[in-house]
């Protein structure tokens, strides 16, 4: 596997949706045999170590497969039942169902989103946070991810610090 940027992810999860009867997903093997065939291949091309590839007909996951490796160092397998982080990935979705809902009146884009979320506060005691606010990014809610966390008013890590590879 190249061991540059982001082609050193270890897992990717791709979900692929179909608008027809889980029963002919099921019974397909050709369209089995035709991911299995060309998964490899892509994840080769991208340098991706292991993916997770869950076809998905009527709601209902019809066939799951695991790709590669989970930890290239170890040479441990993929696992079909590995948890991936979404993170960016899941916005536009998220946005979109969302949006769909304010059209529908099921949601309030104005309203405070403790509505929603119930237990969870704004940080700080901060002002209520809208749903319009999130959606455009526009809420002051701090930079970071799981390890690392930058309030409004911090100043930010250069993009050497954020990103590694753009250095290379």
């Amino acid at each position: 596997m190249p061991d540059s940027g982001w082609r050193r992810a270890v897992g990717v999860c791709l979900a692929v949706t179909a608008f027809a009867p889980a029963s002919l997903f099921a019974q397909d093997t050709a369209l089995q045999d035709q991911l299995t065939a060309a998964i490899p291949a892509r994840m080769a091309a991208d340098g991706v170590a292991g993916a997770v590839v869950v076809l998905i007909a009527d709601g209902t996951p019809v066939w799951t497969a695991a790709f590669g490796l989970a930890d290239p160092e170890t040479g441990r397998a993929m696992n079909p039942d590995a948890q991936f982080r979404v993170e960016s990935i899941s916005k536009p979705v998220t946005a979109w169902g969302a949006m769909r809902l304010a059209r529908t009146g099921r949601l309030d884009l104005d309203a405070p989103v403790t509505r929603c979320l119930g237990a969870w506060r704004p940080p700080g005691g901060r002002p209520p946070i809208t749903p319009r606010q999130l959606l455009s990014h526009t809420a002051g809610i701090g930079l970071g991810d799981y390890a690392d966390r930058y309030a409004p008013d911090q100043p930010r890590p250069g993009w050497k610090r954020i990103c590694p590879m753009i250095s290379r």
